[in-house]
């Protein structure tokens, strides 16, 4: 982040966030949800069949996708007021459609125990991506070299998983079925009508504050932004993430077991204790840091820091388990919490605009730490009644 900061400017930075929070809205819930159910079936054939369905679910997402960027591109600019954006809509839909079969794929090695390989291609995509944002930066290749690297980061990965799959489940690919399908479908029908308005919410909630706070207050205020949120989101990369799937990938047989309930309890409490004193380190730092590390153009952004790191720090916390209200089938409360999660966050946003839209950002930071202490609170619940 420092070198890419000094290669490219707030503004570009802002086009790059709008690129990726548009993939990361639709990437999530692109699989229809059918991905976070390939853990749960006993059977690895029955799983092959809910893979198949993600796929399938992530390809026709991304074809109606394309069909929208390909009939109204002026509109679309338009409407987040980025004129800025209009070469590069393309790479919305290609980013969606990777995006969703990556995690597919990902959740699936996972499921085979494939943890190695799913940790060597999270570092494959993280140095390809960086590796050739720094690059195309560095060539003098502009903002389309930037947003090209994000293209990379979403990709990369893919294939090696793929190659792994076909060597290692080529016999169970090969038992794959349209009847098998539909079964699956019909089995794991909870997850695309309960999970997927649950998904869309919660990644909307995630991604549509940057759209619309670079719409409101422009798009150099969602490039500071990006850099803030990039920056919050670094303890959850390192730790929050390979939690999650951990999580995702023993949940069921904790739940066999009689123990989830203190399964997940623990596992906050543990990332509780490393989420406080993190977190208020890296909100005091920024401050008076990231002038220093990211250059004088970015100072706003390390106060953008401070005030996310409450909500960030929730996060850390929750995010992990979340997956518990699909493990337990109770895709309902999942769902309440993300709807209250969008009302907040977007409430705020819509008070901030009206009232002081310079600092629309702050009625955004404080928003999102009333939604995340709901959602602690909830799953805590949860986990009780387990």
């Amino acid at each position: 982040l420092p070198v890419l900061t000094r290669l490219f400017d707030p503004l570009a930075f802002g086009l790059l966030g709008m690129l990726m929070t548009a993939v990361m809205l639709l990437g999530i819930p692109g699989c229809l949800r059918f991905d976070v159910a390939i853990p749960v079936p006993r059977e690895d054939e029955e799983a092959m069949s809910v893979l198949a369905l993600a796929v399938a679910s992530a390809t026709a997402v991304t074809a109606l996708l394309l069909l929208l960027v390909g009939l109204f591109p002026g509109e679309l600019v338009r409407l987040v007021d980025a004129p800025q954006m209009a070469p590069y809509l393309w790479m919305w839909p290609a980013g969606v459609w990777m995006t969703a079969c990556y995690s597919a794929v990902q959740l699936w090695s996972m499921r085979r125990g494939r943890y190695q390989s799913v940790a060597r291609t999270q570092m494959t995509r993280a140095v390809a991506g960086a590796g050739s944002q720094i690059g195309v930066g560095a060539a003098g290749c502009g903002t389309g070299g930037l947003l090209a690297g994000f293209l990379i980061f979403s990709g990369a990965g893919l294939i090696g998983l793929l190659r792994s799959m076909w060597v290692h489940d080529r016999a169970i690919v090969g038992r794959l079925s349209w009847t098998n399908m539909m079964a699956a479908a019909k089995q794991y029908r909870r997850f695309p009508i309960y999970s997927t308005p649950e998904s869309a919410l919660d990644s909307a909630t995630a991604n549509l504050p940057l759209i619309l706070i670079g719409t409101v207050a422009g798009t150099v205020e969602a490039g500071l932004m990006l850099l803030a949120l990039r920056a919050c989101s670094i303890p959850s990369g390192l730790v929050g993430s390979s939690m999650s799937r951990v999580f995702i990938a023993e949940a069921p047989q904790k739940l066999e077991q009689g123990v989830l309930g203190p399964f997940t309890l623990q596992i906050m409490r543990n990332l509780a204790l490393i989420a406080v004193p993190a977190f208020a380190a890296l909100g005091i730092a920024s401050v008076v840091l990231f002038p220093y590390l990211f250059g004088p153009d970015w100072a706003k952004a390390g106060q953008m820091v401070a005030m996310l790191a409450p909500s960030a720090a929730l996060q850390f916390i929750v995010n992990p388990v979340s997956g518990l209200t699909l493990v337990t089938q109770r895709q309902r409360t999942g769902l309440l919490i993300q709807a209250s999660g969008f009302v907040l966050v977007m409430s705020g946003i819509a008070l901030g605009a009206g009232l002081d839209p310079a600092n629309v950002f702050a009625y955004f930071a404080v928003a999102n730490v009333l939604y995340y202490l709901i959602f602690v609170g909830i799953i805590a619940m949860v986990a009780r009644a387990r």
